[in-house]
């Protein structure tokens, strides 16, 4: 499936021929009675079925709801009354599946069933090589089928070009990674390693980069710097902190800079992760990079403290995923003191699909977001989704297509009007989990002691579920929303103010222009978006933003 030609991603013969957005390109296909059996329920696909001459190399890819299988499965055989297809690599199905977010259930006569729908492609088919890029493998003389070739193409290996182990103190500079299926660096357990001037490109791995580091006692003091990534199937780099920086005020601290780096078209096959991962890590800084051309986004920092994502330029996000953001937390609320600033997110789901400049997912907490502008974000630009402690002011968003530019903060059913009082399960698993967090800090001083140091305000909250309609409840969304401006094709400002949002939070000082009114930028219609002399708006250097 790594085949690469000049500056594009081939694509596995396949039905339907597009499928990667995710969403009404694939069929409604199969259901399952065990792991190796499948059956097709569409008749469009049964039909497609009956065509092929040859079902060697046949092999099925899809999604259940937003979860995209992380492998492909054989076919073995296939059943053409029953429209069974036995999976011939049961471990894989069993891994791609079973563990791979897909919901099962024993059934009454003890046989296994899916709870959802399962959405499919059918690849690696010879009939459906019939759109150009596509290509197709022949398994049984190894001979490889192109539709209308035309540039080079690359093929790619599928071993790692460098595993480092508990190695200290290295520098790679000036080199050239090509045509890997695999990681390009993969470091665990080390320290002090600098990836300078070098250049990645056709990386049909995961990730490009993985800097994995479980010595708590140690900074990971790793510096990415003047390189450029282009062309990968998914991601490019991944920092992940040791187990036990699950819990606030006692993350893996990495000294980590990535600064002055371009990473272009990327995340276009799999549309899982974006251009980097940073997850369990303290003290990461993500600066001047460009972020070009990507199926997802730009930086997903989940369950992190004190990442500063600033002066970065991002284009054409968020082209094939529908959910998510170009910057991304997950929803959990033991990060905090994390910053978004000084950032042009540009072009934000450009072809429709879905996602956001910025997104807070379900209970994420302590983000500064400040001084940005979002242009023209297809999706809204920023969406918090019941988080508390979010911080959004002074932004600047510029929607040239649609009526408005909107921040979106949403609640749970605890706070909604017709379940006024009445918790959620999804809100007693997040009460639970704070819970949790607080039996830890009190039997670890040590680490309560360094929480306390950091974020005193957590400790002054109420975990009883008799407060549920107080301020200071640990899910209560308390999110300050104040100062932005909104330029659109209407005078709208696009932030909620209904009751039970302003009643936990602060929204105001919000205010909406329309394109023609320009209180602030030099000359917008120009593209000038520098900050007028005197105008009442912070000064946004964009000058800064982007490499230097």
């Amino acid at each position: 499936y790594s085949l690469f030609s000049d500056d594009s991603i081939c694509t596995v013969a396949r039905f339907p021929n597009k499928y990667d957005d995710g969403t009404d390109q694939l069929m409604e296909a199969a259901e399952t009675t065990s792991i190796s059996t499948i059956r097709l329920t569409s008749p469009i696909m049964i039909k497609r079925m009956k065509r092929y001459h040859d079902l060697s190399g046949l092999q099925i890819y899809g999604q259940i709801t937003f979860q995209w299988y992380k492998d492909t499965l054989s076919v073995g055989s296939y059943d053409y009354e029953t429209h069974e297809m036995y999976i011939s690599d049961y471990y894989t199905a069993r891994s791609a599946m079973f563990t791979g977010g897909l919901r099962w259930e024993i059934l009454e006569d003890g046989t296994v069933g899916y709870k959802e729908d399962i959405f499919l492609c059918l690849m690696n088919v010879s009939e459906e090589l019939d759109v150009p890029g596509e290509y197709w493998v022949d398994p049984a003389t190894s001979t490889l089928y192109v539709y209308e070739p035309t540039g080079s193409y690359h093929m790619v290996i599928k071993d790692k070009m460098i595993t480092m182990n508990e190695a200290d103190d290295i520098t790679l500079c000036g080199l050239s990674f090509y045509n890997t299926k695999d990681i390009v660096i993969d470091a665990e357990k080390c320290h002090g390693i600098t990836v300078d001037l070098c250049h990645v490109r056709v990386c049909g791995g995961k990730f490009a980069m993985v800097f994995d580091d479980h010595d708590p006692g140690r900074d990971l003091d790793f510096t990415l710097t003047r390189s450029d990534f282009d062309l990968g199937y998914d991601a490019f780099l991944s920092l992940y902190g040791h187990d036990t920086s699950q819990r606030i005020g006692y993350a893996t601290h990495m000294n980590a800079l990535i600064d002055n780096n371009s990473f272009t078209n990327y995340g276009l096959y799999l549309n899982e992760e974006s251009a980097m991962y940073i997850s369990w890590c303290d003290d990461v800084r993500i600066s001047h990079n460009e972020f070009i051309n990507s199926g997802r986004g730009a930086v997903f920092y989940g369950g992190s403290q004190n990442v500063v994502m600033e002066y970065n330029y991002t284009d054409r996000q968020m082209v094939n995923a529908e959910d998510g953001g170009v910057f991304t937390t997950w929803n959990d609320f033991y990060h905090r003191g994390n910053i978004v600033r000084y950032n042009i997110i540009k072009d934000v789901s450009d072809q429709g699909v879905g996602g956001f400049g910025l997104y807070l997912d379900d209970f994420s907490a302590g983000t500064d977001v400040y001084s940005n502008l979002f242009f023209d974000c297809n999706g809204d630009a920023v969406v918090v989704h019941n988080g508390r402690d979010n911080l959004m002011r002074d932004n600047a968003l510029v929607n040239h297509q649609s009526e408005s530019s909107p921040f979106v903060v949403t609640l749970t059913g605890l706070y909604r009007r017709e379940s006024l009082g009445v918790m959620a399960d999804v809100d007693k698993d997040y009460l639970n989990n704070w819970l949790d967090v607080y039996a830890l800090y009190e039997a670890i001083p040590a680490l309560k002691a360094n929480a306390e140091a950091q974020w005193p305000e957590i400790f002054t909250l109420s975990t009883d579920p008799a407060d549920w309609d107080s301020p200071n409840f640990v899910l209560a969304r308390n999110n300050t929303i104040t100062g932005n401006r909104f330029f659109n094709k209407v005078r709208e400002v696009g932030v909620p103010t209904t009751e039970y949002v302003v009643k936990y939070s602060t929204i105001e000082d919000n205010i909406g222009y329309t394109l023609d009114e320009n209180p602030i930028f030099v000359n917008p219609t120009l593209g000038d978006y520098r900050i007028r002399d005197g105008a009442d708006f912070p000064d946004i250097h964009f000058e800064s933003i982007g490499r230097y």
